[in-house]
């Protein structure tokens, strides 16, 4: 029986991730109206700037890790990086 890699499953399920995320992209409309987003908290009026927005997540992951550990500050690392290959095909097509 082949040993499991589990740092190949986790590559090739995060390039999975980002090609949906890619083709739901492709079929949405890029332009988001600030109306009909459903935010859990209103980020615009509690974010001055991006340090703020920096300092939150950084104490966020770092609660997070605390009280879930290190498999899921893995599963947020994982998550975030897909976001970040996201935002960036949003920001290319958005360039266009």
């Amino acid at each position: 029986m082949a040993q499991f890699d589990s740092h190949k499953w986790t590559r090739e399920f995060k390039e999975a991730q980002v090609a949906q995320a890619s083709r739901v992209v492709d079929q949405d409309n890029l332009g988001e109206d600030y109306s009909t987003m459903r935010l859990q908290s209103n980020i615009d009026q509690k974010w001055s700037d991006s340090d703020d927005m920096k300092n939150d997540l950084r104490q966020w992951v770092e609660a997070s890790m605390q009280s879930g550990g290190y498999d899921l500050l893995d599963d947020i690392v994982s998550a975030l990086e897909v976001e970040v290959r996201l935002y960036k095909i949003y920001r290319k097509k958005m360039q266009r």
